[in-house]
């Protein structure tokens, strides 16, 4: 078989031009379909091959058409289809599911597509829309992101469709037994089917059932993967992949309680409000005994951060196996005691109350104190809302009273050394 070039092909989102030969390339077997379309960069050739995944390669000019319709034809047996994309800038049109893709569609032609297998999340944000969320296409710390990326797209989905109730049996009986849907809810559980939202796939390590989760309040059932965690409750349903883990926080709460706080680069979403923290309560009388489904192979990867079972109470089970997948730092409570020996003091914030935790902490000033070794740093309170008490401990563990008004919440005064001085 005689070999025909193209040259300045690009596979994908490659900045950088590609050849006809080379990993990147599908084996000649495993061709399914082959489709025409236009695109940014001139045209582009997309090519389906086994287990629904397909490739992308542009840069093609409009007369390469005639001679890969006659390549694909006699060398691979595959009809090269023309794809037509609208140009019209419209909001508004039908959705259509596509193999692993859900494609928008103005007048019968695509206008874009978006993977479902990076659909993270997708919620009801009323009774008409319909909010999705994606992953990150780059999980790896290595491998730079290409550009941006899409994190939230919202569908405005009007109208109810019905549909029989379980337990329907004849035609007499259907006008009775349907029921009025929202066509929003139908296109979110069709969302969830096709992107597998709430399904187990993958090797799963281990899974905590029926954690109490404050914030956002509920119990999820925790299902851990190598790559991502699955969150899993009555209502909503959470892929939270652990790249976008920010900051592991474990706090005590009280003699009773102890809090696990996840900090997220990608905020989880609950109608029209948005968790940038999941704050995981435990107490420190429950224990468990686990088990990770992992080979010493796979161990090993993880340089000595994982164990392969786990006999401890339940917050510190849950706590060490997140550092370990995630590859992030615990924060724990620093040194001050409160008047009630609690290493966290009330407070209120407006008129919500809480717990305010007082952590060692480096703190890092602006550019122009760096050539100073010490400075005076004043931290003025708005609101007294901290009780009274608390401040002589405040004042002891971290500043030097001023006098009465610095111990009643106004301000307080501590001395802080340049980072150069640590």
């Amino acid at each position: 078989m005689s070999s025909t070039q193209f040259d300045n092909i690009y596979h994908g989102l490659d900045s950088s031009v590609g050849s006809e030969r080379g990993d990147r390339c599908p084996p000649a077997d495993d061709i399914k379909w082959a489709q025409w379309l236009r695109v940014a960069r001139q045209y582009q050739l997309r090519v389906g091959v086994k287990d629904h995944q397909k490739h992308h390669f542009d840069g093609f000019a409009r007369e390469d058409h005639d001679k890969l319709v006659t390549l694909l034809k006699n060398y691979f047996s595959v009809a090269l289809e023309t794809k037509e994309i609208t140009f019209r800038g419209w909001n508004w049109g039908d959705t259509d599911f596509q193999a692993n893709d859900l494609a928008f569609l103005v007048s019968d032609r695509v206008a874009f597509e978006l993977p479902l297998q990076n659909v993270a999340n997708s919620n009801i944000a009323g009774r008409t829309e319909v909010s999705l969320e994606f992953s990150g296409l780059t999980t790896s710390k290595s491998v730079k992101p290409q550009g941006d990326e899409m994190v939230e797209i919202r569908f405005h989905v009007p109208g109810v469709q019905t549909k029989l109730k379980s337990g329907s049996a004849s035609d007499n009986e259907q006008s009775d037994d349907e029921e009025e849907i929202s066509a929003a809810q139908v296109f979110h559980d069709l969302i969830k089917d096709k992107a597998e939202i709430g399904q187990v796939t993958g090797d799963m390590i281990l899974s905590f059932e029926e954690v109490l989760i404050l914030t956002p309040r509920g119990r999820y059932d925790l299902d851990m993967f190598p790559d991502f965690l699955r969150l899993r409750g009555k209502t909503y349903d959470y892929k939270i992949i652990y790249t976008s883990i920010s900051r592991l926080f474990l706090l005590a709460k009280d003699d009773n309680h102890v809090l696990f706080i996840l900090g997220l680069n990608t905020p989880i979403r609950q109608g029209q409000t948005r968790y940038s923290y999941l704050v995981m309560q435990f107490t420190h009388e429950e224990e468990i005994t686990a088990e990770l489904n992992m080979s010493d192979e796979q161990l090993a990867k993880y340089n000595g951060t994982l164990e392969k079972s786990y006999e401890k109470p339940t917050y510190e089970v849950v706590s060490n196996i997140f550092k370990g997948l995630s590859g992030k730092k615990i924060i724990g409570v620093g040194g001050f005691k409160s008047t009630a020996e609690h290493p966290g003091i009330k407070a209120n914030l407006k008129a919500v109350q809480g717990d305010l935790f007082i952590l060692d902490k480096h703190l890092y000033p602006s550019y122009h104190l760096l050539a100073r070794r010490r400075w005076l740093l004043r931290i003025e309170m708005r609101s007294p809302s901290i009780a009274k008490e608390e401040w002589r401990a405040l004042d002891d563990d971290y500043g030097h009273c001023s006098g009465p008004a610095s111990c009643c919440g106004v301000g307080v005064i501590a001395a802080v050394r340049a980072p150069g001085a640590f």
